[in-house]
């Protein structure tokens, strides 16, 4: 298994050497957490990492089924406006009869 190396090293009064050390620390650490396994946890975290897992994809799941049915009722409220409003438009040109207001005259008040 791979250790990390804490051990300042001496000296570290150059800005070079403490900037060598770091880079040292920084590899160390990449390699450990780019090579951590089943192996490294205890079967309780890995169970729990698990369970962490599976639930996720449950509520993914969850989040897909409602966003296909909000879908759903958008398509169906959205056919029912267009329907409603091409029979009120519809109604308006067969059923209601245009007005003349030819007869009506105009009459100013001084």
């Amino acid at each position: 298994m791979p250790t990390l190396n804490l051990n300042l090293p001496a000296n570290l009064g150059s800005d070079r050497k403490t900037q060598s050390y770091l880079y040292q620390l920084n590899e160390q650490l990449r390699y450990i957490l780019n090579n951590l396994d089943g192996d490294n946890f205890s079967p309780v975290y890995l169970k729990t990492v698990e369970q962490t897992r599976s639930m996720a994809e449950l509520a993914s799941t969850a989040v897909e089924q409602l966003e296909a049915g909000r879908k759903i009722d958008y398509n169906e409220l959205n056919d029912k406006i267009i329907a409603q409003a091409e029979e009120i438009n519809q109604t308006f040109h067969t059923e209601i009869e245009p007005v003349s207001y030819t007869h009506l005259t105009l009459s100013l008040i001084h």
